[in-house]
Parts: structure tokens; sequence; C-alpha cells
């Protein structure tokens, strides 16, 4: 399961390492969540993310939502992603 910023599963296809991960978005658990702890789960993600020694990051949601909260925490912090990302909701 990848429900945890430090879920993260590496896919090895003709040498190009694929890093994916997952943010848990069941029962608009991100839209209940108090905004300091989403936002420090979310800065959590953003260093997961880039962290990883990947060509591409590829990151399941179960809806758009994850993605909204991500980009808006990018956007607050100034931060950027380091790696190109693929959301899949």
């Amino acid at each position: 399961m990848l429900e945890a910023p430090e879920d993260v599963q590496h896919v090895n296809i003709d040498g190009a390492i694929l890093a994916i991960h997952g943010i848990h978005t069941l029962a608009d658990e991100l839209h209940t969540m108090d905004k300091n702890d989403r936002d420090i789960l979310m800065d959590n993600y953003i260093d997961s993310l880039n962290a990883e020694k990947t060509n591409c990051n590829i990151v399941l949601v179960h809806n758009p939502d994850g993605l909204e909260f991500l980009l808006q925490r990018l956007d607050e912090t100034n931060e950027t992603l380091q790696h190109s990302t693929l959301f899949l909701a």
C-alpha cells in the first residue's frame, strides 16, 4: 500500500528508474484534516518526491484533491518538484 510519504516503490525500465508514490485521499481525509497537519503531510510528500534518485515520479491518488493540496502547498512554500512527476487520479 502506498499510504504514506515514505511508501515508495521503484521500477526499473530499461535503466530508467521510476518512483511510484501514493497520496491517501479516501473519504475526503485531506479535506477534514487540521490544516497544520495537512501542511506537514504535504511537506513530507514534497520532500519524498524531491529526495528520490529517479528519472520520473508517478503519484497515484484516489481523487484529484491530493494534487490540489500538493500544488497549493508548493505555491505557499515557493518549493518546486525536482523531477518530472506524473499524477494519476
